[in-house]
């Protein structure tokens, strides 16, 4: 949560940059969640996830730059047969960089195509009756994103967003694959403020 609330403020701080700066772009926030793609993350595998995207450019530029950090966190407890409960928790923060197309900026209705290059840093924590194992990793990826947002009473956004990253991380004997991914399919809601 407090990287979400970094990342709020470092976008409002460019929303002022860029406002004085003759730039045009987007702050938004975007609230939804995260699967990741394979099995390794189960009973967690489907998470709830908040982030922050900003894109900004010059003036009538054709692509903006694009500045993301998402968010995802959740946590299951097990019963097995024996009737021993097993607690898993974990998530991922993701920070990514790259470039975001924005068509029709003239129009109310603003579909978008990005991609870029991630940082992912994941952790997961397995606690049984007899022991508790914690590991955590972190590695670099990609991300693609497509959505569509609507510009209301001249600044305000509301749209919806997916995006898929992919990143591998390694969480050694926690899980049974040495690699397990770090990124997924995210799929949510967007508000924000345009200028």
């Amino acid at each position: 949560m407090r990287t979400a609330l970094r990342a709020l403020l470092l976008a409002a701080a460019f929303t002022a940059a860029g406002s004085a700066a003759a730039l045009e772009g987007s702050a938004n926030v975007f609230v939804g969640q995260k699967w990741f793609s394979e099995t390794e993350w189960q009973p967690i595998e489907t998470q709830p996830e908040i982030g922050v995207q900003l894109e900004f450019g010059q003036l009538r530029a054709p692509i903006y730059f694009a500045v993301d950090v998402f968010y995802a966190h959740d946590d299951a407890t097990t019963t097995d047969p024996g009737g021993g409960e097993t607690r898993v928790e974990g998530g991922s923060t993701e920070y990514g960089v790259g470039v975001r197309k924005v068509f029709r900026r003239e129009a109310m209705m603003h579909p978008h195509l990005g991609a870029g290059a991630s940082l992912v840093a994941g952790d997961l924590t397995v606690t049984t009756p007899s022991e508790r194992t914690q590991a955590d990793d972190s590695d670099f990826g990609f991300w693609i994103d497509g959505g569509v947002t609507w510009r209301l009473g001249g600044h305000l956004n509301l749209g919806v967003e997916v995006r898929y990253s992919r990143v591998k991380l390694e969480f050694g004997d926690i899980t049974q694959e040495k690699k397990v991914p770090g990124g997924g399919f995210h799929a949510g809601a967007l508000v924000g403020f345009g200028w």
